[in-house]
């Protein structure tokens, strides 16, 4: 006695088969359609399957992959029931049965059955795979391949959706989903169908689903609902339709649409609204929205800090403003770690922060400045050639109502007090941290600096400058190539000939090292003299093509004092000469390049 499955929504059929193979001693199940099989499956393991081809609620050669990929069942075999053998071609392994048996008449079919029993009795049904029985007993029918046709179109069509198409039946299973609905959810077609749809989304859009399914199967009519639902780490809308269906339990076509791209990209403009792109902090936009709302509600005592990085302009027109954006991110980064998450921290304008504290008393708005100022000084410790400094202020009031413009401007007051009293102090450290780097860079190396002092004090003196131009002279021996900080390594460390455009770029660190000195007070005197000092005695020179007495004579003297330094020393990109052959390269560029009158006492007081 074998354990035999009969499917098929046929009541004739589906009684026809259960007495046939009830009277040859076989135990018969009988399932109305795919969705019910599987459900009656799940505590049964049939020897046999009779399965209809179509059928509602997943149609047979859905059921018979699904039984495929089941180990329960993958043994099981499985013969596919036809009527339409006849009008549409068909081959049982491309629908996962063993073979396909027609419909025919019920003495042919009566027949067809015992023999298909017989043969599983004796080879286990070996010799009837692959077959198609029954097929030669049928008349083709052109109504029925005309409705084939009809049913291929609209499969083909499904098939290629953009969007997701769903059938459900009952309280929400799946009996239909075309590629694109698996696509969305995830899993395999085979694991959706039978699967109740509403537990695919996450249990807080759970309850949202199984109320609309509920209000349309109510109402009878379509309902579109675009919460935020999400299957599968998938943002979907969803499109409920009711469909009629007579002396049937209610069904529903839901269709998802995937609009993950479209909210993300909804979610980045909103971000990028109201956040700063290079720096990641609120920007002006929301922190003024935040200065109205707070302004609104109740959220005594209420404080704002406003802070200004110091010299970031300089370090702009020197340094370039990739450097500059460096500094500003890295300023963000030490306020974002000085500040608690329900701090409102926003960057205001170019080198402007601002941060709204609701709930803060004085003595708290107190207390995050002085973490400001520790995240500084750490930062300032691990980074000597990237020296960041705020100028702060700062407001609070304690009771309504609050005037928020006028609390900001308080704090901005306060803030621009702070840095005229700091002003000659920062410039100093900005200065300092220039020249750290410079000093990284092994372009303000102690003894080459010392050695030009030397050199430009000898023929100062022999040429009897003022005491004024002597300092001066002293002052840009030290820092006339203080511009090279905005240099790019690659340049400055060549051992090849630059090229053309590298020489231009080099040629820069003048204008670089002028700006860098206008704004400290302890280099403005010789911003001049560093823009002037590559200038040659022939006009040939840089940046402003000067010629003999048009240039300062701090000039003339640094240029000859250096080349020579130079020559003598070993460079990246030329081998040191001996003093002999430095003085005769003097000599040959003295009326060109240098001043002849300084080369003649160079020589004279400098020994080789």
């Amino acid at each position: 006695m074998k354990k035999i499955m009969v499917v098929d929504n046929h009541p004739v059929m589906q009684q026809f088969m259960s007495n046939l193979l009830g009277r040859k001693g076989h135990e018969v199940i009988a399932a109305a359609d795919g969705l019910s099989a599987i459900q009656m499956l799940e505590n049964l393991r049939p020897d046999i399957f009779f399965i209809d081809l179509i059928m509602p609620n997943i149609s047979g050669d859905k059921l018979c992959r699904l039984l495929r990929r089941n180990p329960d069942h993958e043994q099981s075999f499985i013969v596919m029931l036809s009527a339409i053998a006849m009008e549409q071609e068909m081959h049982p392994e491309n629908l996962d049965a063993d073979m396909i048996l027609a419909k025919g008449p019920f003495d042919r079919l009566t027949a067809n059955v015992e023999f298909i029993l017989e043969q599983i009795e004796t080879d286990g049904g070996l010799q009837l795979r692959g077959q198609v029985m029954g097929r030669d007993e049928l008349f083709e029918r052109q109504i029925s391949k005309e409705l084939l046709a009809s049913k291929q179109h609209s499969e083909t069509t499904l098939q290629h959706m953009s969007e997701g198409l769903l059938e459900l039946v009952g309280e929400g299973k799946i009996v239909y989903a075309n590629p694109a609905a698996v696509s969305i959810m995830g899993r395999k077609e085979q694991d959706l169908l039978s699967c109740d749809f509403i537990t695919l989304f996450r249990d807080a859009d759970q309850p949202i689903v199984r109320k609309q399914l509920a209000e349309a199967a109510r109402r009878e009519k379509e309902i579109i609902f675009s919460e935020d639902l999400a299957i599968n780490q998938r943002r979907v809308s969803v499109k409920i339709i009711p469909v009629p269906r007579e002396n049937q339990s209610r069904s529903f076509l839901v269709m998802l649409h995937d609009i993950t791209e479209q909210k993300q990209a909804e979610e980045e403009l909103r971000y990028l609204s109201f956040h700063d792109s290079l720096t990641d902090l609120y920007n002006r936009a929301f922190f003024e929205e935040e200065m109205n709302r707070l302004a609104r509600q109740r959220h005594l005592p209420l404080g704002i800090i406003v802070c200004d990085i110091n010299g970031l302009k300089l370090i702009n027109d020197t340094l370039g403003h990739q450097k500059g954006d460096e500094l500003l991110r890295v300023a963000a980064g030490t306020l974002k770690a000085a500040f608690r998450s329900s701090d409102i921290l926003a960057r205001i304008g170019g080198d402007e922060f601002a941060v709204l504290l609701p709930g803060s008393e004085q003595k708290v708005v107190q207390d995050r400045i002085q973490r400001i100022a520790r995240e500084i000084e750490k930062h300032n410790a691990a980074n000597p050639d990237r020296h960041l400094s705020f100028s702060i202020g700062h407001a609070v009031r304690t009771s309504l109502p609050i005037d928020m413009q006028a609390l900001f401007k308080e704090a901005d007051d306060n803030m621009y007090k702070e840095k005229l009293k700091h002003l000659r102090t920062g410039s100093t450290r900005i200065l300092q941290s220039l020249l750290q780097a410079l000093k990284e860079k092994d372009y303000i190396r102690e003894g080459h600096t010392q050695q030009l002092k030397f050199y430009v004090s000898k023929i100062a003196e022999k040429m009897g400058l003022s005491s004024e131009k002597s300092r001066n002279l002293q002052l840009l021996a030290q820092f006339h190539d203080l511009g090279k900080v905005g240099i790019s390594d690659r340049i400055l460390f060549k051992s090849e000939t630059l090229t053309a455009e590298e020489y231009q770029e080099m040629k820069r660190h003048c204008e670089i090292g002028h700006r860098i000195a206008l704004s400290s007070p302890d280099l403005a005197p010789i911003a001049d003299l560093i823009l002037k000092h590559h200038e040659w005695w022939n006009g040939r020179g840089y940046p402003l093509r000067l010629k003999g007495g048009e240039i300062p004579i701090e000039c003339r003297i640094l240029a000859v004092a250096e080349a020579y330094d130079i020559m003598t020393n070993q460079r990246p990109y030329q081998d040191s000469r001996s003093g002999q052959q430095a003085m005769e390269e003097l000599r040959r560029a003295a009326g060109t390049q240098f001043d002849p009158a300084v080369v003649e006492i160079f020589i004279e007081e400098i020994k080789p």
